[in-house]
């Protein structure tokens, strides 16, 4: 046994409790280009849709192949993660990419996190209703 215990049901591995004291609850785990906004603002309130904010960025960038932030600092990078300053359309780079793709990925990269997929199953089923399953999406959920 590892000594942390299994995260419970939507609580999201944003706010896994550290039982080994590995971190404590005034630092921020993770890489900053993907941590949501409310990590920032409120670690108190983190749950699941961080995990599917920081996703949404995996999205973006795995079909730009770029971040949705520009910054020269890292000053200026959290500034910008934390008043939403991103671009959550990956179609304005790419206008190939489908309308109800890029509005899965605008979706999950809301500011607010009311605004996001209120589970991953939520957001699984939208990728499942989508009328194209290009590349990885097909592989994962066949079409």
């Amino acid at each position: 046994m590892s000594g942390i215990e299994p995260r419970q049901h939507g609580r999201g591995f944003a706010k896994v409790e550290d039982e080994l004291k590995l971190t404590s609850k005034e630092h921020i785990l993770g890489t900053p280009f993907y941590i949501s906004p409310e990590q920032y603002l409120d670690p108190h309130a983190v749950d699941a849709r961080a995990d599917l904010f920081s996703l949404g960025i995996v999205m973006f960038e795995t079909l730009i192949g770029d971040w949705p932030y520009t910054w020269e600092t890292k000053r200026e990078l959290l500034g910008k993660v934390m008043k939403g300053d991103l671009e959550r359309h990956p179609a304005t780079r790419r206008p190939d990419i489908p309308p109800w793709l890029d509005a899965i990925v605008a979706r999950a990269l809301a500011h607010a996190r009311e605004d996001r997929f209120e589970s991953a199953a939520a957001m699984k089923a939208a990728l499942e209703q989508g009328p194209e399953k290009p590349g990885i999406l097909r592989r994962l959920f066949g079409g």
